[in-house]
């Protein structure tokens, strides 16, 4: 797929300016520069598909996520995001969504609260140049896209990897292990090492 900008003296699409599905996939990046306040059309044309267009917008007020990975069965708590100049009169409501929430969801609140696929977060007027934290969950492995939005700002946007098995561990030989093969495992998996770093137990 091409995708070009009408105006290139506001944003930029970045070289090579094409994006290459693998088989089967529907989602794929790239990346804009922002060269000064403005807007364009984006063009998106691919043989064999009808062309698109949307709008993009230059504009000194972003969104940064800040990170990247989480295992499954496993919560992030020092996922965030920073905003480029400080929240406006009144604060700013920023929404973060997962685009595929059977892999990656939030922790609303304390983590026995149910996991959710969109949070609303409210930075307070004057602040938000520094780091707000909130708890991502992994439920089962792939890439993940995640998306900050809030009023007047640039979108964020993150790929997010989560990472490690979605099965079910089991017992399988060895090891000093006293439970039979096939045993499921309980949850978490604990070993002990000694002081050089050696399993003495699990």
């Amino acid at each position: 797929m091409t995708v070009t900008s009408d105006s290139a003296q506001y944003v930029t699409v970045n070289s090579p300016g094409t994006i290459t599905f693998a088989a089967g996939a529907t989602v794929g990046t790239i990346g804009l520069t922002g060269v000064a306040t403005g807007a364009t059309i984006l063009h998106a044309t691919a043989s064999g598909y009808a062309a698109g267009t949307t709008a993009a917008v230059a504009t000194p007020n972003f969104i940064n996520l800040t990170y990247d990975s989480v295992g499954i069965g496993r919560t992030n708590p020092v996922a965030g995001f920073k905003l480029s100049t400080p929240a406006p009169a009144g604060g700013l409501p920023v929404t973060i969504t997962s685009l595929d929430s059977t892999k990656l969801r939030f922790v609303n609140g304390t983590v026995a609260n149910p996991l959710v696929g969109t949070i609303v977060d409210t930075v307070p007027a004057g602040t938000g140049t520094t780091y707000i934290d909130f708890t991502v969950a992994g439920l089962g492995a792939g890439v993940v896209p995640v998306l900050a939005v809030a009023p007047n700002y640039a979108v964020g946007l993150i790929v997010t990897i989560v990472t490690g098995s979605s099965g079910t561990p089991v017992l399988v030989s060895g090891g000093g292990q006293t439970g039979q093969v096939g045993t499921t495992l309980a949850q978490p998996i604990v070993v002990q090492v000694d002081s050089a770093g050696v399993g003495v137990s699990g």
